[in-house]
């Protein structure tokens, strides 16, 4: 047998040498093309911080001159500027740089976050003293025997925010709203790079921090989706800020159980007036059969599921292949013949539908961890075979056969090294510079009544700041996600009337204790900020002095320029100018919004009260001129939405 001969150290570098020359090819050509033309970057953008300095110190420089850095022409200028922000050292970092007749159609501001903690940290950026948005990063650093998550935030920034001449962009790690200064050890990120990109074109959409849609499942007695579940849809999702852009809701009836499917098809209609999405899961099997031999669905199972999409097809974006199999002790090959059938028959009735992976618990074996429904088995397990749900190898065959991976987190379970849906599911479909490397849609998440934020972090308000964090690692690390219920006792984000759904006048947030922020606020919170999606509308902040260097975050879309919804062609014709503080103080903002034509509009004006009636307002807005002024007056943590349309007497 012949033996090479060992690749000399020359040959190495040469390697080397040319993988670097391809990664930046490969970045260069996808800035200068398409839409957007990069600006300035600081960093090498190889999913490393080894060419800044080597550790975050107090004395590292607060200030960047993009354009003397870049004159320097030596990669030992990185090594000036900090591997990244530690709040209880050096909190923040000012980049300056100068532009000769800025964009007229805005910029993107895009940073590759290459560590950072599970407690995540939040980034607030300021352009020009004025607030731009807030950046929520998830990590794994902190949590034994998890691999490393990482992950690229981007936040796009209007005309409004950048002038002619000298700029100065500023980022600063803040704490929790409701934390002391005890959490400021535990917020830090380390990154890679950080750049700007100036757009070509207008922006059809708006980025803050990412990408991604929020929901919550909405139906009676926990199981109904009846005449009641109907008739609250619209009030509770406007409510929560999630109507119009393309959310998604949780809504499929098990096998029509006790005649659960009662009203479905209204319910779906409702929701495609609403623009809003639906995933669906419709099999129970818990007492499924297979066919014998191959293991592929029984005509009767196949049938059932035939029948619903030939109903409900057109309503219906996504299919959920089961719900937590290991806790409920479900099959492996049953939930793999749902999803290979899904993937081999669904598409032929509804072209558009989406397949998702089952709403993981990650359970272990029953030896390690009992779970319902094992114990009728002899011997006991969860699922067959016992504990695949908890194995990343077993999981795979599945996500083989879905579009989207999935996992269900309560609390703070996301970040368990054992069980944890991102640190699981990193483990199953892997994980690159820019995430998860599939789709991921969480089809449940929250927190119950019971769950408290870690006390190491000082929160005034625990139980509030549970749900708080829980909903911003999702921003981090998921695409889509829905809160497990609006009505489900200690779980809810709204109070119920003996276990029914109460009439929408009567409709008010569930209070997990008094004196601390309910969900629903909180959710309402940052779905008005990161999940209201549209073409942007041009902002004019009026008051510039008096927001200087306040978390005041102001979002302005139309949503009528969003793709109708596939398959019942959903749509909408809502302009949504929303307003939130990210402060704890009371702040005040006034805007000036332009508006698609000039006339009237006419709507609602939803505000922070925690009753529905107290909550809205009836409002008509006189834009002769094209343009409108809005004023926001918001108390900490607060959020005000406005939902208008243009008058059907001047369309």
């Amino acid at each position: 047998m012949r033996r090479r001969k060992k690749a000399g150290k020359g040959w190495l570098l040469l390697g080397l040498f040319l993988l670097a020359l391809v990664i930046v090819v490969f970045w260069y050509v996808r800035d200068q093309s398409g839409d957007r033309e990069l600006v300035w970057r600081i960093g090498m953008q190889d999913g490393s911080a080894a060419e800044f300095g080597k550790e975050v110190k107090a004395t590292d420089i607060r200030t960047v001159n993009v354009d003397q850095l870049l004159k320097l022409e030596d990669d030992l200028a990185w090594a000036t500027i900090p591997s990244g922000l530690s709040r209880s050292i050096n909190a923040d970092l000012e980049v300056s740089f100068a532009l000769n007749e800025p964009s007229p159609h805005g910029y993107r501001f895009r940073i590759g976050i290459v560590q950072a903690p599970s407690s995540i940290p939040q980034l607030a950026v300021f352009m020009n003293g004025q607030f731009a948005g807030m950046l929520q990063i998830a990590g794994t650093a902190d949590v034994s025997g998890a691999d490393r998550f990482a992950n690229e935030y981007e936040l796009d920034l209007s005309t409004d925010l950048i002038r002619d001449g000298n700029n100065t962009l500023r980022l600063e790690i803040v704490r929790c709203l409701y934390c002391s200064d005890a959490e400021d050890d535990a917020l830090w990120i380390e990154w890679d790079m950080m750049e700007l990109l100036s757009w070509r074109v207008q922006m059809k959409e708006s980025v803050h921090s990412r990408t991604v849609r929020m929901g919550t499942m909405i139906n009676d007695q926990q199981f109904f989706f009846n005449e009641q579940a109907v008739k609250v849809l619209p009030a509770v999702t406007e409510w929560l800020g999630i109507a119009y852009s393309r959310n998604v809701l949780r809504a499929g009836c098990p096998s029509n159980v006790a005649g659960s499917c009662s009203h479905m098809e209204a319910y779906y209609r409702t929701m495609a007036e609403l623009n809003l999405e639906a995933v669906a899961m419709h099999l129970y099997t818990g007492d499924l059969l297979l066919n014998e031999g191959d293991g592929t669905l029984s005509d009767t199972a196949a049938g059932q599921l035939r029948q619903y999409l030939e109903q409900y097809g057109n309503y219906v974006h996504y299919y959920e292949v089961d719900n937590e199999p290991g806790l409920f002790n479900r099959s492996k090959q049953v939930n793999l013949a749902i999803a290979n059938w899904m993937d081999d028959h669904a598409r032929k009735l509804a072209p558009h539908l989406e397949v998702v992976s089952p709403g993981w618990a990650y359970w272990p074996t029953y030896a390690e961890k009992p779970c319902r429904e094992g114990a009728n088995n002899d011997p006991p397990r969860c699922g067959e075979p016992d504990g695949w749900a908890g194995d990343a190898g077993h999981r795979k065959d599945i996500e083989e056969r879905t579009d989207w991976t999935n996992g269900h987190a309560y609390g703070r379970s996301y970040m368990d090294a054992k069980g944890g849906s991102l640190i699981e599911n990193m483990r199953s479909v892997g994980r690159d510079l820019s995430g998860l490397r599939k789709p991921m849609m969480v089809t449940e998440f929250g927190t119950s009544d019971t769950h408290t934020d870690p006390e190491v972090y000082g929160a005034t308000q625990p139980h509030a700041a549970a749900f708080d964090r829980i909903v911003r690692a999702h921003i981090g690390f998921a695409d889509v996600f829905i809160q497990h219920a609006a009505f489900y006792d200690a779980f809810a984000l709204f109070e119920q009337q003996d276990s029914h759904i109460p009439d929408v006048s009567e409709l008010r947030m569930h209070h997990t204790v008094e004196m601390e922020e309910p969900r629903a606020a909180i959710f309402r919170r940052y779905a008005l900020a990161y999940a209201t999606h549209g073409k942007p509308l041009l902002v004019e902040r009026m008051n510039k002095e008096e927001t200087r260097d306040r978390k005041m975050y102001v979002r302005a879309v139309d949503t009528s320029e969003l793709a109708p919804l596939p398959g019942s062609g959903g749509s909408s014709r809502k302009l949504l100018i929303q307003g939130v503080n990210f402060e704890e103080s009371p702040q005040r903002m006034q805007v000036r919004v332009h508006l698609p034509d000039p006339g009237l509009y006419i709507g609602k004006k939803v505000g922070a009260d925690h009753r529905y009636e107290e909550a809205m307002e009836d409002v008509v807005i006189d834009a002769g001129q094209g343009t409108a002024e809005f004023v926001m007056e918001l108390g900490g943590g607060a959020a005000v939405q406005w939902i208008l349309e243009k008058s059907s007497l001047q369309r």
